[in-house]
């Protein structure tokens, strides 16, 4: 057993790292892809930017009339792009040296002889899983992006400074019905207004979309409002009866998804299912990337940062696949 006076050769424990990169870089895309369920993925790798376009029918049948020259013809469609830019950021893992010196002390002596090596693996993963994904989490949502920011939100811009961004440009209003004016100039919801609220920034859709059915992203905070709304509707239904995974009189086609990590903000985002878009630089040869060192120079702490490429955008602002409150 060696000593855990012995300083910890750190060449020794890169070399591991730059060795397992592939499948720390696999191992953060799954993670992400875990971290993600209800966005889409962008196909393939983004290296610094992807067009997102989306096809919004046209028409093209009409009555028969053979002298095109005298009548318009109809349009098939229209397409619209929107720019998905993924950008380079660091998650940074502090770990006492004794805590890994155990780990690796205790898995050496599990492994037969000439096996031997650093499991900086199961380090780094276990590590990883409890605390370096937690900002990962909330990074949709809250990221502001900000070059060499210390903050990890400031890796990219989230889906909520995308919706402000867009508001100052005007491209998501009211007239455009993308955006859903809170009844008599509400600053928030109520107890009492939650759901009729609700209900009518999701008749905002047309009866196509609404049909085919949409996701509700909302703050967590609100469940219980919405929990109080439901039973002063119908006075029969206790508290632990409040069905909350559809919105009520829906036909459930408005799926909620109650979201812990959207913070303090009151936006509640409609939409298809497509148009909360991802995207990553999976074959970068940074992306994953781990450097280990002397965290300031401290020998009694081990840190390690891995390097992601990621970003978000949201696909289509159309008022047939997207709206948001008004409320910031």
């Amino acid at each position: 057993m060696p000593s855990i006076t012995v300083p910890i050769d750190i060449t020794a424990i890169n070399n591991t790292a730059r060795e397992m990169q592939p499948e720390i870089r696999d191992y953060l895309m799954s993670q992400i892809s875990e971290k993600f369920p209800l966005f889409r993925k962008y196909p393939g790798n983004v290296r610094q930017s992807a067009d997102i376009v989306y096809f919004k029918n046209g028409k093209i049948m009409g009555s028969y009339n053979p002298d095109l020259t005298t009548k318009a013809s109809n349009q098939l469609g229209v397409l619209s792009k929107r720019t998905l830019t993924v950008r380079k950021g660091m998650g940074l893992i502090v770990d006492e040296v004794e805590r890994y010196r155990n780990t690796y002390m205790g898995t050496l002596a599990d492994l037969k002889e000439g096996q031997k090596k650093l499991p900086f693996g199961a380090w780094y993963v276990e590590k990883y899983k409890s605390v370096g994904l937690e900002d990962i989490s909330t990074l949709p949502w809250q990221g502001v992006f900000s070059d060499g920011g210390a903050n990890p939100h400031d890796i990219a811009d989230g889906f909520l400074k995308i919706i402000a961004d867009e508001v100052t440009a005007l491209t998501i209003t009211v007239a455009l019905k993308n955006l859903y004016e809170l009844s008599g100039a509400a600053a928030d919801y109520t107890a009492s207004s939650i759901g009729d609220e609700l209900k009518a920034q999701f008749a905002l859709f047309p009866e196509k979309t609404q049909n085919a059915g949409v996701t509700i992203h909302i703050p967590y905070r609100y469940k219980q409002m919405y929990k109080e709304w439901f039973k002063n509707e119908y006075s029969n239904i206790t508290d632990g009866d409040v069905p909350t995974e559809y919105l009520d009189g829906t036909d459930q086609k408005a799926r909620f998804n109650w979201d812990s990590e959207m913070g303090t903000t009151k936006r509640v985002i409609m939409c298809t299912p497509e148009v909360l878009t991802y995207g990553m630089d999976g074959d970068s040869n940074e992306f994953g990337l781990i450097t280990v060192f002397w965290y300031n120079g401290n020998p009694y702490l081990l840190a390690g940062t891995n390097t992601l490429v990621l970003g978000f955008q949201i696909g289509t602002l159309d008022s047939s696949m997207f709206n948001v409150n008004n409320l910031a």
